[in-house]
């Protein structure tokens, strides 16, 4: 189910961008201000580092538990990673940490 509607969805950003592309949108990038687009990018960065973090703490079968925080808001997965940190999965947690410090050295 979840790999179908990863499917659609990004059936649907791809036929948009096409779109914008044969339309010439391009322009929008320069009409926007520069502290608009970084403070964009960097909220999306924010709450992509906030939905990850529940999985590579070893996490996620304890978040399907409690219920709401798949789902829910950056604050609700927050506030459930905060109260449940004591539960992460050290191998879990390391792996993420080396594997995320690798990516960053050597990109």
């Amino acid at each position: 189910m979840h790999a179908r509607v990863a499917g659609v969805v990004t059936g649907m950003a791809g036929a948009i961008i096409f779109i914008a592309g044969l339309t010439r949108l391009g322009f929008l990038d320069s009409v926007l201000s520069r502290p608009f687009l970084r403070g964009f990018i960097s909220a999306i960065g924010f709450v992509i580092i906030v939905d990850q973090l529940i999985p590579e703490l070893g996490l996620a079968e304890i978040a399907e538990q409690v219920g709401g925080v798949n789902h829910g808001s950056s604050v609700d997965k927050l506030g459930f990673l905060f109260g449940h940190a004591n539960q992460a999965s050290g191998i879990t947690a390391t792996v993420a940490g080396i594997s995320f410090a690798i990516i960053m050295v050597f990109r």
